[in-house]
């Protein structure tokens, strides 16, 4: 599979996942979890901070990855749109005889 295919299929289940509303609400629990676990720690709580803090930080990683690849997925539709569109009118040059009446569009 070329890599642009590859890259919109990565993309498309990617939005699969961010779409799932099941995911998003446990992504959304554990991060409410952690972020609350850390504002109600003690000063004194090095450990516990540290994991709150480290756990909430990898569950936005999360989400920024699967955006990333969501994001690099569209570019890659985007360029596989744009080299169709240059292979049609590669196409239509190839073939015009040159007459005004049958210029390719643009």
């Amino acid at each position: 599979m070329p890599d642009l295919e590859l890259e919109m299929l990565r993309g498309r289940k990617a939005k699969e996942l961010m779409d799932n509303e099941l995911l998003l609400e446990a992504l959304a629990t554990i991060e409410l979890h952690w972020e609350t676990a850390w504002k109600n720690s003690r000063p004194e709580d090095g450990k516990l901070r540290e994991e709150a803090y480290r756990m909430h930080a990898a569950s936005k990683l999360f989400r920024g990855q699967l955006t990333r690849v969501i994001t690099t997925g569209k570019l890659a539709a985007k360029a596989e749109s744009d080299r169709h569109d240059r292979e049609k009118q590669e196409r239509r040059l190839e073939n015009w005889d040159g007459s005004a009446d049958t210029a390719p569009e643009h």
